[in-house]
């Protein structure tokens, strides 16, 4: 493992850049001038993050958004760059979909209790909730009990 800083820009310039540029999300904007900017974290491997000083550190809130696999795994970028060449996205609106949901959905389904045979695949928290309410509102309009939907959102 090579954890060595950046070797086009400085930790000084890299923290200059974002504090002329940037606003961290949660953070005191005065402390954070007062302290000469951010940790810039410069790359990451398993479950370890490493900054522009060469500290380590546990890589704990990755796994909040989008990190839950690790850092650094090249065989999971591997995949991932074989998908983007072939398409990098494509939503699932308006009647339409694509091979990788479709795989992905009916290995789902194979996990999941018999009863749970349709999924739904979403970017977010407000995302779901929307599309439960929605979904709600379809199955009771669907049996003519539309005036059912909100007690049942409550138990969602």
């Amino acid at each position: 493992m090579n954890h060595k800083p950046l070797p086009d820009r400085s930790g000084n310039d890299l923290r200059a850049g974002d504090l002329a540029n940037h606003l961290n999300p949660f953070t005191d904007y005065y402390a954070l001038a007062q302290e000469s900017g951010p940790r810039v974290i410069t790359h990451g491997e398993g479950i370890y993050l490493w900054d522009t000083e060469c500290s380590g550190l546990l890589g704990g809130m990755g796994g909040l958004w989008c990190i839950n696999i690790g850092y650094g795994r090249k065989e999971l970028g591997e995949v991932v760059h074989r998908q983007t060449d072939r398409l990098a996205f494509y939503n699932t609106f308006f009647k339409t979909s694509h091979e990788p949901v479709i795989e992905l959905s009916g290995r789902l389904a194979e996990l999941t209790p018999e009863s749970i045979d349709n999924l739904f695949f979403s970017n977010s928290g407000p995302e779901v909730n929307d599309t439960a309410f929605r979904l709600v509102w379809t199955y009771w309009s669907a049996l003519g009990k539309a005036e059912r939907h909100s007690s049942q959102l409550t138990r969602c």
